[in-house]
């Protein structure tokens, strides 16, 4: 994984999350000054991600356990754009992020459905469009997450809503990184939730008409 130095150059999949305002563990604020000051916020150095990052090759043994063989994430980069993601496993039929919640919270739906939180949702989908241009034919992935029980969640590739988001981060980091412009404390986020977009193309829209906002 990169260090909190290296990080500072780009946003990664948690990133866009917390600058999509899809975060309840940081703030657009929050990511600004670990990249623009270096700052380590308690949201990147605290229990709950010790223990994340301790889960993980326990997810993966169970993960492999159904069959599933998996290889090194790596580092991956949305072209011509300031993101950079490095997704916890790779499969041949796409990326695979390993999750250890505290508990199952309203958001993490039945096993086998697409319900999952937002933020990871946003993750994944941009981790998704940067695997796929590196040249892997990705049309889905999962997220395993393990809390008492291994839960897997198939996540769908949608092109235009990862492009959206994606070029609401760019605009983000132009203004603020680049131009040093703060953002506000609180982000009102994309001003809408992926569960009540009803089609592909109204997702498009709510995203493309709040990063015209910006």
């Amino acid at each position: 994984a990169p260090s909190a130095q290296d990080r500072r150059h780009f946003l990664g999949a948690s990133d866009v999350a917390a600058v999509l305002g899809l975060s309840p563990y940081r703030s657009p604020r929050e990511v600004w000054s670990e990249k623009v000051a270096g700052e380590v916020g308690p949201a990147l150095d605290n229990d709950d991600v010790a223990r994340g990052l301790a889960m993980e090759p326990v997810i993966d043994t169970m993960v492999r356990r159904r069959g599933i063989v998996l290889e090194p994430g790596g580092e991956f980069a949305v072209q011509g754009s300031c993101i950079v993601v490095h997704p916890d496993r790779l499969a041949p039929d796409g990326v695979w992020e390993l999750k250890a919640p505290r508990r199952w919270g309203r958001q993490w739906g039945e096993e086998g459905t697409d319900e999952v939180p937002e933020l990871y949702l946003v993750q994944i989908l941009v981790q998704m469009l940067a695997v796929r241009a590196a040249g892997r034919s990705v049309e889905h992935s999962h997220i395993a997450a393990m809390c008492g029980e291994l839960r897997t969640y198939p996540i769908p590739f949608n092109l235009d809503t990862a492009r959206g988001i994606v070029d609401y981060c760019d605009k983000w980091w132009d203004k603020h990184v680049i131009h040093g412009d703060e953002p506000p404390a609180h982000s009102m986020g994309l001003a809408f939730n992926f569960r009540d977009a009803v089609t592909h193309r109204e997702k498009q829209r709510a995203v493309a008409e709040v990063a015209g906002k910006q």
